[in-house]
């Protein structure tokens, strides 16, 4: 008679977890997305992911915040986050919600989130949960194949050289969501920046802004920038070279 065999351990619960909570993290790590809870008054409690993937941002930071802390600013809304608050306390589901958040370096990251509600088994509230994701490059890339077609449209639609300089300006500023924009010519004869033509929002003050630089006029050296030929390294503008600033 053959020797009875031993019945198989049964697996530990809690070992099994621990084993799923590391391939979890893992693959969070090599994720270009990070994972976030949220208490019921929608602080998070966990943020975890690669740091690669969002701007180099310690996630440990944002423990016991609001989403809208830190000087976040949706990219919808009016810049309101009212909508988004109230979809909050209604317990609704939220997908690809746009926020720009300044990062360590004083550039601004755009953020795409998508939570879902929390209950427990009696079908108490207990927060949200979710994914994040830095797609600040893929938006810009966006924002700029947009403003090429803006500008080839409105170049083809101007009736004078003034009025399509007026025109790129306009689509430059709102892509860039900026209130004004100015154009200052090379004066060859006085060797001076001249201002060409601007463009700006309604209002009493920047209308008064732009009138007065009709009669601003740069000298090298004299501050400005752009007559430097350097870079706006926030959003990758480029402008006059810097061997050549100054034509000869």
């Amino acid at each position: 008679m053959g020797a009875k065999k031993n019945p198989q351990k049964p697996q530990d619960p809690n070992e099994e977890l621990r084993r799923w909570e590391e391939r979890f993290e893992s693959f969070i790590e090599l994720s270009s997305e990070w994972y976030w809870e949220q208490d019921e008054d929608f602080r998070f409690t966990l943020v975890t992911g690669s740091t690669a993937g969002h701007g180099g941002t310690d996630t440990k930071k944002f423990l016991g915040t609001y989403r809208w802390d830190r000087g976040a600013v949706p990219a919808g809304d009016g810049g309101s986050w009212d909508a988004h608050k109230a979809l909050l306390k209604g317990r609704q589901p939220f997908s690809d919600f746009l926020f720009k958040r300044i990062d360590a370096k004083g550039d601004a990251r755009t953020i795409s989130s998508s939570g879902q509600p929390v209950f427990d088994d009696k079908g108490h509230f207990r927060g949200y949960r979710g994914i994040a994701k830095d797609i600040t490059q893929s938006r810009r890339a966006d924002q700029l194949l947009a403003l090429e077609h803006a500008v080839s449209r409105r170049l083809a639609e101007a009736e004078s050289a003034a009025a399509a300089l007026k025109a790129v300006i306009r689509a430059i500023c709102e892509t860039e969501d900026w209130e004004c924009g100015r154009y200052f010519g090379v004066d060859e004869n006085a060797g001076l920046l001249r201002f060409a033509e601007g463009w700006s929002v309604p209002g009493d003050a920047i209308g008064r802004f732009i009138a007065g630089s009709r009669d601003v006029t740069y000298a090298p050296g004299a501050g400005w920038r752009a007559w430097h030929g350097r870079r706006n390294s926030r959003y990758g503008l480029p402008t006059l070279p810097r061997t050549r600033a100054w034509p000869k």
